[in-house]
């Protein structure tokens, strides 16, 4: 089944912090929780609750893919991850919030209302 599309490139501000912590790698949950820590200290962190329905929300629009590891035969080690990877589409939305928001910052720095 195709990605859908709901029509519009806007990002919520959680959303893009996460397309943000996957661009160049693949990353589990836990690991994308701990990414944007890292890269965010003073903001505050992103839990569980808020980031699985995010990451749900963003491979149904097509922005990141899932995967889940395999386990090794004999493996008691807990569930298995899924891995989120960002899409070519994901890619292009982050560059489109990159440009509205310069765009933004270009207007309020000349005192016009953007159009």
């Amino acid at each position: 089944m195709a990605p859908r599309s709901k029509g519009n490139d806007m990002l919520t501000n959680v959303e893009e912090v996460i397309l943000m912590s996957l661009v160049g790698q693949e990353r589990y949950g836990l690991d994308i929780i701990q990414q944007i820590a890292q890269a965010h200290p003073a903001k505050k962190h992103i839990s569980v609750g808020t980031l699985y329905p995010a990451l749900s929300r963003l491979e149904k629009r097509g922005l990141v893919t899932l995967r889940h590891e395999e386990r090794q035969v004999g493996s008691r080690s807990g569930a298995r991850r899924k891995y989120y990877r960002i899409t070519i589409a994901g890619t292009r939305a982050l560059h489109k919030m990159e440009a509205l928001r310069e765009h933004l910052e270009a207007q309020l720095s000349y005192g016009t209302a953007p159009a």
